[in-house]
Formats: structure tokens, C-alpha cells, sequence
């Protein structure tokens, strides 16, 4: 997987926690989080340990709380994201998440205010689907619309996959 995704870790742990909890992110993870990159590529095991981090140190709030974050911590392109339905920034998510590596795949089905967003992973953990579901919420709120993310993971273990069901006005 590319930085990214890392990146948008460190954001999130030097914004909430400071230099301070950066730092001690950074003597727990097993990796330096302060050389990674956007432009390198990370094993996957990178992101596990930083989901694991968030979890074991703060709870499962706080991987939904990441995954808000990582949704509105695009820069300029919120301010455009505000004036997009929600389906178009799915869309764009998906995308994003196949620039961020090749081992996670989303497929969307749009219905009538609303979709189903399905995750599939070789290698699928209750933290990535906590993480997933704010990703997902922090799109409604991004785009400044009302409703409610559901998640399905009852095939997360045997079948790999993890669904949503996502429902707005």
C-alpha cells in the first residue's frame, strides 16, 4: 500500500494527541511512522498495526473516529466535496482506495437515497471494519447530508467481505 494512508494516521495521532502521542505511536508501532512517505510503498502489516494501536490504546471509537478523519482530511478538495451527493464521493473513494493498494477492493450498488458498499480483503479484522464505517459516515458528513451507516459483517471471516449499507435524505 502507498503512505497515504499512513500519512493521514500521523495527521490524525499528531492532531489528537500531539507530538507527545506521535511519539509514543511511534515507540509502539514497530515501524517509523515519522519516514513514511506518500511517495513509498508499506507493507500491509504497516496499517494493521496502526488500526491495532488505535484500538488497543483507545478503543473502537477511535478507529470510526480515524476513518472520519481520513474522509475530511482532503484538503482543498473539501470544499468541492461539499457541493457532491454522497454517491459521487463514493466514487471517488473508490478509487482512492485502489491508488492505495490492490489488496482492498469496493464495489458500490446505488439505490434510491442510499447504497451498499462492499469491502473485500484478503485479510479482514474487526478494526479495518470499524475504520471503514467512519470512512463512510465522514462522507455524509463531508457532503453535509443526514442518514445512517449499517454494518453487515457477518462474511468478514469466511467470506472475506464486509458490507454497508449506507441510507440518506
Amino acid at each position: 500500500m502507498n503512505g497515504q494512508l499512513l500519512m493521514n494516521f500521523k495527521d490524525y495521532i499528531q492532531k489528537k494527541r500531539g507530538n507527545e502521542g506521535l511519539d509514543k505511536a511511534n515507540n509502539e508501532l514497530g515501524f517509523d511512522i515519522n519516514k513514511v512517505t506518500n511517495e513509498c510503498v508499506y507493507p500491509i502489516q504497516y496499517l494493521f498495526a496502526s488500526l491495532d494501536y488505535l484500538k488497543t490504546s483507545f478503543g473502537m471509537t477511535e478507529l470510526f473516529n480515524f476513518g472520519k478523519f481520513t474522509t475530511q482530511n482532503i484538503g482543498a478538495k473539501r470544499y468541492v466535496a461539499t457541493f457532491l451527493p454522497p454517491d459521487k464521493i463514493l466514487v471517488r473513494l473508490k478509487e482512492s482506495v485502489s491508488k492505495l493498494t490492490k489488496l482492498i477492493n469496493v464495489d458500490i450498488t446505488n439505490m434510491d437515497h442510499g447504497a451498499v458498499v462492499t469491502f473485500r480483503a484478503p485479510y479482514m479484522r474487526d478494526t479495518q471494519c470499524e475504520y471503514w464505517r467512519g470512512l463512510l459516515h465522514g462522507t455524509l458528513e463531508l457532503t453535509k447530508t443526514k442518514g445512517t451507516v449499517e454494518m453487515d459483517a457477518t462474511g468478514m471471516e469466511s467470506q472475506h467481505i464486509v458490507v454497508y449499507t449506507m441510507k440518506w435524505q
